[in-house]
């Protein structure tokens, strides 16, 4: 989910859920992109030539992505670089197992490696075919992941917690301009 740019790095979710297909010759498993961008095209080309086109759609922009993303298992985010991002957290929050980059601001402080979803280096194709794999063999394994993300999300990023720690946030930075 997101710009179908270079920097978010489709064609290398494309390249290693063609792996995982044609590995293992996976029949019954599908991809959703959704979003719009200069790479359309490109990526749908890249789908045609390694023969994964029919499983995967292209959804384009939608308004609202979170009926997909709720009927979806996992979420996969192979970005160059990226924040913490909302579409992860989202997908998180919507009881997806996270499949992420490691090149990301922060994705280290919530995604924990098998934990509450799996981390990637950037570019690692097989590992993520690997990972598609496993949690395509072991629905268990995808709904414990799951259910840990999406209870960390929900902990860590609450509107309570949020509140409170700006709460505090201003209280230290009045004390730190008058101080008593």
């Amino acid at each position: 989910m997101g710009e179908l740019s270079s920097r978010k790095s489709f064609d290398i979710l494309i390249r290693g859920f063609a792996r995982f297909i044609n590995q293992k010759k996976i029949r019954d498993a599908g991809l959703i992109i959704i979003g719009e961008g200069s790479l359309k095209n490109e990526l749908q080309k890249l789908a045609k030539s390694l023969n994964v086109d029919r499983y995967i759609l292209f959804k384009g922009f939608l308004q609202n992505p979170y009926p997909c993303l709720a009927s979806s298992h996992v979420f996969a985010m192979t970005s160059r670089n990226e924040g913490i991002s909302n579409a992860l957290l989202e997908a998180a929050l919507l009881g997806n197992a996270i499949i992420t980059t490691t090149s990301g601001g922060g994705i280290r402080s919530v995604i924990k490696e098998r934990e509450n979803g799996f981390l990637l280096e950037y570019g690692d194709e097989d590992k993520l075919a690997t990972l598609f794999n496993e949690l395509y063999t072991n629905p268990e394994l995808t709904k414990q992941i799951a259910g840990r993300g999406t209870k960390t999300v929900k902990q860590m990023f609450s509107m309570e917690r949020m509140s409170r720690e700006i709460l505090v946030f201003c209280k230290e930075l009045q004390k730190r301009q008058h101080p008593a």
